[in-house]
């Protein structure tokens, strides 16, 4: 087949949007012929794929057309458009698929409504306490409307989880049968130029230091545990508006030897870290914020995840079989499951082998390949 991969992001850059198209595009190659159409003013060639760009120096109108111009060319003879944006990559798709009577399946890796407010700073709210009541401003309130545009006229629509499926569904008013679950892969191991040590009571957090993440009450529960374990550490990586607040908490509680802020590290430092560390905490009530992602990358990195009690979290976690499920606000709940899991290395040991399991079976690149390669030979929408 001939598959056009549309994106608004692409290495150099360093999302997790821009690895896993490069990534995709290198695992679809041995059977399919790829294009991809990315908005870049450089990028890292693939052998074998053929890659064009759309310099993000340009005015925003011009570059625009110029990706629909691009798009609507490269898609003559093409079989499936796979776009991985709803807004600057996906309105040009789906313009051009009804030009082309292609299909054009919608990965809805992000939300961009959400993700612009946020670098705006005008709402310190959750994505879906964002979406059901979106006070923003008129740009916002745009883009959310054609989020909603571009995925009520995609083929099909891909997303990494059942909970992201049922927002969809209930927010944009998505057909749900429009919608394909197809798990995101872990991110490639990075490989280190050094020795990964294994740091006895260390956790890990990670993400943007925001109003909903648990911060607070892992801080003081760093607090409570020092009088048992002298050598537990929390790192934690990050940046956002809360990061003096937090910061805050932490000196009040004279816990500065305690809890380490270490801000916005590479994705290098990041595996690091999680290879290295006794425990990962998730941060966030919200199935939109690195959920599952963050989640799977520790499943790879071998590291035990202490994740919240959402609804959506056993989707992905077993209690005590290949993670933790704990509610974040309860202090002592997490506080006994942590002392549990540092007092018991087989359970430990046990949460690592069968996340590795389920990684495996769930949440690897086969797996998503053959549910990819499945949408395109439908020929969904065409």
């Amino acid at each position: 087949m001939k598959i056009i991969l549309a994106t608004p992001l692409y290495p150099p850059e360093i999302e997790t949007l821009s690895f896993y198209v490069k990534n995709l595009a290198t695992k679809l190659r041995k059977e399919h012929e790829i294009t991809i159409v990315a908005y870049a003013s450089t990028a890292e060639k693939i052998s074998g794929i053929k890659l064009i760009t759309i310099s993000k120096r340009q005015p925003l109108l011009v570059r625009f057309l110029r990706y629909l111009f691009v798009l609507l060319k490269t898609s003559k003879n093409a079989d499936v458009i796979y776009v991985q944006n709803s807004v600057t990559a996906g309105l040009p798709a789906v313009i051009v698929k009804y030009l082309r009577k292609i299909p054009v399946v919608l990965n809805f890796a992000e939300n961009e409504a959400w993700k612009r407010a946020t670098q705006l700073q005008f709402t310190n709210k959750s994505p879906e306490k964002f979406l059901q009541k979106p006070k923003s401003s008129f740009k916002i309130r745009f883009i959310i409307f054609l989020q909603k545009f571009v995925s009520n006229h995609a083929s099909q629509i891909t997303v990494s989880s059942a909970a992201s499926a049922k927002l969809l569904s209930s927010l944009y008013r998505v057909p749900s049968a429009h919608i394909k679950i197809n798990y995101a892969p872990p991110e490639n191991q990075q490989i280190l130029p050094f020795e990964t040590n294994f740091v006895q009571h260390q956790i890990i957090a990670m993400g943007r230091l925001v109003e909903w993440a648990h911060i607070p009450e892992i801080i003081y529960v760093i607090n409570s545990l020092k009088q048992k374990f002298s050598d537990i550490k929390l790192l934690i990586a990050g940046e956002g508006p809360q990061e003096n607040k937090f910061k805050q908490i932490v000196v009040n509680l004279n816990l500065s030897n305690y809890v380490i802020f270490l801000g916005r590290i590479s994705r290098a430092e990041n595996w690091y870290l999680r290879k290295t560390s006794h425990a990962h905490i998730h941060l966030y009530d919200s199935i939109h914020e690195n959920f599952p992602d963050t989640i799977i990358s520790s499943f790879s990195a071998e590291i035990p995840v202490i994740i919240n009690n959402l609804i959506e979290a056993d989707e992905i976690i077993s209690d005590k079989e290949n993670g933790f499920i704990v509610n974040l606000k309860n202090e002592k709940e997490l506080s006994e499951k942590i002392t549990l899991l540092f007092n018991n290395n087989n359970l430990k040991n046990k949460i690592i082998g069968n996340a590795n399991k389920i990684l495996n079976e769930k949440f690897s690149w086969e797996s998503h390949i053959e549910t990819l390669n499945n949408i395109f030979r439908n020929g969904h929408g065409k």
